[in-house]
């Protein structure tokens, strides 16, 4: 079970590669595409929002980061979609 808000890794942003992997458990077509569309979005903000240390703590998703995945305009769909479905996609 997980903590509300969080997830396990859905996707993911490589720094050095500069590529985003996105798990093979969301390549079924019950999975809408604005899933993974927003999916790659958020990682690929990533490249553009440099993890960030605040309090000895690193900080993935600033205030600029949020305020930039609402550009999206599916995101609060998406994860809707997310919550709604997670059971089904991690039955572990």
């Amino acid at each position: 079970s997980f903590r509300s808000g969080e997830y396990p890794r859905l996707a993911s942003y490589r720094v050095e590669s500069r590529t985003v992997v996105v798990s093979r458990l969301l390549d079924r077509s019950s999975v809408p595409r604005y899933v993974i569309e927003w999916l790659v979005f958020h990682e690929m903000l990533h490249g553009r929002h440099r993890v960030r240390i605040h309090n000895g703590r690193r900080v993935f998703h600033p205030p600029a980061f949020r305020t930039d995945e609402q550009r999206f305009k599916d995101h609060r769909r998406a994860k809707a979609w997310v919550r709604r479905h997670l059971s089904q996609l991690f039955p572990f």
